[in-house]
C-alpha cells in the first residue's frame, strides 16, 4: 500500500534536524534501498490516504479567504513526482469554494 507522509515543522524543536535531513537527501548523503530512502519516524506522521493527509495539513481549507494567505504559506506537501503533485493539487482545488481562474503560459514570443 502506498503511504503519504506529513511533516510538521511549526512549533517543532526538531525543525533544524529535518532541514538538515532535506539537505542530506539533496546532496545524496542518504543511503537508498531499492530506490527509496527512510525518513525517521520522529520527523513525520504517516497516513494511509490523500483525504487524511490533506485534512491534517489544510484543515477546513474550504473556508479559506484572502485573509488566510499567511496560513496557507505555512503549509506544504512534499511529493517526489509531478504526477502526485498534480493529483494533490487537483484534489485540493476541488475543495475550494472561491472562483478559479486558469492562466496559460507560453514559452515563445508572439
Amino acid at each position: 500500500m502506498k503511504v503519504n507522509m506529513r511533516v510538521s515543522l511549526q512549533n517543532d524543536l526538531g525543525a533544524n534536524e529535518f532541514t538538515e535531513l532535506l539537505v542530506d537527501i539533496d546532496n545524496g548523503n542518504i543511503t537508498e534501498q531499492e530506490g527509496e530512502i527512510t525518513i525517521p519516524n520522529n520527523q513525520c506522521d504517516f497516513v494511509g490516504d490523500l483525504i487524511t493527509l490533506t485534512d491534517r495539513i489544510y484543515a477546513n481549507i474550504e473556508y479559506t479567504t484572502l485573509d488566510s494567505l499567511s496560513w496557507l504559506k505555512e503549509r506544504a506537501i512534499l511529493t517526489p513526482t509531478k504526477e502526485s503533485a498534480d493529483k494533490i493539487n487537483e484534489f485540493m482545488l476541488e475543495k475550494l469554494t472561491t472562483e478559479q481562474i486558469k492562466y496559460e503560459s507560453i514559452d515563445r514570443v508572439i
